[in-house]
């Protein structure tokens, strides 16, 4: 039997659908097992992460309360220097 790696991921989507689709692709791999918040709003996702630390953040640039690169520098800070390394990927989408 394989051993399935865990991941934890912040998922920060305000569409429901596309968020939807990014859950069905990352349950595709067989060596994971990915737990998954999902934040619409940037400031939800800003309070998930007072309260945890995630493996990877996938974040959309066009966020109701926030948009473009500004939403990758407010997240960011929002992270505790203490729980972060320079390592920890964050990945920023965008359809326009």
């Amino acid at each position: 039997m394989t051993q399935r790696t865990p991941i934890s991921i912040l998922l920060v989507e305000d569409n429901s659908g596309d968020a939807e689709l990014i859950r069905i692709a990352l349950g595709q791999f067989k060596h994971l097992t990915v737990g998954m918040e999902h934040a619409q709003w940037l400031n939800s996702a800003v309070t998930l992460l007072t309260n945890r630390t995630f493996d990877a953040i996938l974040l959309d640039l066009s966020l109701p309360d926030s948009h473009g690169v500004d939403t990758v520098i407010e997240l960011c800070k929002s992270v505790d220097p203490e729980r972060a390394s320079d390592d920890d990927p964050v990945v920023a989408t965008n359809d326009d």
